[in-house]
């Protein structure tokens, strides 16, 4: 046990006196790592994850087109959904709506997407839930 002590002491010291290999050390694990991690996950998506919709092909996204406010893709206010939900009964619409919220403990803070949804989202993309409504 000692020997190991001593030489981890040695190679201490030597990282130390050589900070230029060092740094290049560190930097080239770093890149690996990362690099490993991000193919992993690009893998696991594409290849494991299950598709969010039962049937991905059917689901489509809707934008609100506004030339005249400048934005090519708007959203939809909760008035107009449910107008468009009123008048157009071939397809099952669904609203979502993304925005950050503040998740705050006595000791830290914390920024979190959090989704929306309108009751028939769930059912639009072929899922239910084990739990409550």
């Amino acid at each position: 046990m000692q020997g190991l002590q001593d030489d981890l002491r040695f190679a201490w010291r030597s990282l130390g006196s050589q900070r230029g290999l060092t740094a290049a050390a560190i930097l080239t694990l770093a890149l690996g790592i990362a690099g490993s991690t991000v193919a992993f996950v690009m893998l696991r998506v594409a290849l494991l994850e299950q598709p969010a919709a039962d049937e991905p092909q059917r689901v489509a996204r809707v934008w609100r087109v506004d030339p005249l406010l400048g934005n090519e893709r708007g959203g939809v206010s909760i008035v107009q959904f449910l107008a468009l939900r009123a008048r157009i009964r071939s397809l099952e619409l669904a609203a979502f709506t993304s925005e950050g919220r503040v998740l705050a403990h006595a000791s830290a803070s914390l920024l979190v997407d959090v989704q929306r949804v309108s009751g028939s989202f769930l059912r639009t993309l072929g899922k239910h839930p084990a739990l409550g409504r």
